[in-house]
């Protein structure tokens, strides 16, 4: 998403870095958008609240082919 009025910044990141950010991107997330909701992330107060914190995992696996294997 681009907003026209908003100023911007450029940061550099090592190469892990930027792979890591880029897979905690959702579809259609702008890299301010997953910074912001990764740096937002508050610990959940409720057991609801954790469980609700845990959509953004729904579908991804936590170990890769290799380690499944």
């Amino acid at each position: 998403m681009h907003y026209q009025c908003m100023s911007f910044t450029t940061i550099t990141v090592r190469a892990n870095v930027a792979r890591r950010l880029k897979a905690a991107k959702l579809a259609r997330e702008s890299y301010s958008e997953v910074l912001e909701r990764l740096l937002d992330n508050q610990p959940a107060k409720t057991g609801g609240e954790w469980l609700d914190s845990l959509e953004v995992l729904e579908g991804r696996g936590v170990f890769s082919a290799e380690e499944r294997a």
